[in-house]
């Protein structure tokens, strides 16, 4: 029974990446095909798209092989997890910090206090209201506090595929390293 298994296994996970990869590039070429500028418009909603690729192509090798949706660890396990979770929802955000505090240690000439590029785009934009300071403190608690959910969206598309499909099939085959270098190069 443990043969069909990984057989079975091997044949969801050449599937799956091979799915992953002609959907992702099918939409990654379509910028070019359109003949957009990345970085601008419609180029930026295709290429968050793509992000869904490893998602929908975990969903389509489900539905494609029978496997089912059991295995697929959506619901959230807070208790005795709560640590965790914090560090999940905080922590991009803590190290996103850091690496700003070491560019300015690298380039402080770069480092602004006076705020002077904020203080334009107030005054740019002819709206009174908040100070400067009080702007970015808002802005701040907005980064913080709503960042996360919203990077979550786009995030989801990929950790499905990778982390809650692809990683789990490989370390049936590989050692934890192996799958998660592998993982990571794919």
């Amino acid at each position: 029974m443990m043969e069909q298994e990984k057989l079975a296994a091997k044949k969801r996970l050449i599937m799956f990446v091979t799915l992953t990869i002609v959907i992702a590039w099918i939409l990654f070429l379509l910028v070019p095909i359109y003949g957009l500028l990345y970085g601008t418009g419609v180029s930026v909603v295709i290429i968050a798209s793509a992000m869904f690729a490893p998602a929908l192509s975990s969903i389509l090798t489900r539905l494609i092989t029978k496997e089912g949706f059991g295995n697929m660890y959506l619901r959230p396990h807070f208790k005795g997890h709560a640590k965790d979770y914090l560090l999940v929802y905080f922590g991009p955000t803590v190290l996103l910090l850091l690496s700003g505090a070491l560019y300015f240690l690298i380039f402080p000439s770069s480092f602004d206090p006076e705020l002077t590029a904020l203080k334009g785009m107030v005054a740019s934009s002819g709206k009174q209201g908040l100070a400067t300071s009080n702007l970015l403190i808002v802005q701040v608690l907005i980064f913080v506090v709503l960042g996360p959910i919203v990077n979550i969206i786009p995030t989801m598309g990929e950790e499905l595929g990778w982390r809650g499909y692809l990683l789990p099939k490989l370390r049936m085959f590989l050692s934890d390293r192996a799958a998660l270098i592998i993982t990571g190069a794919i």
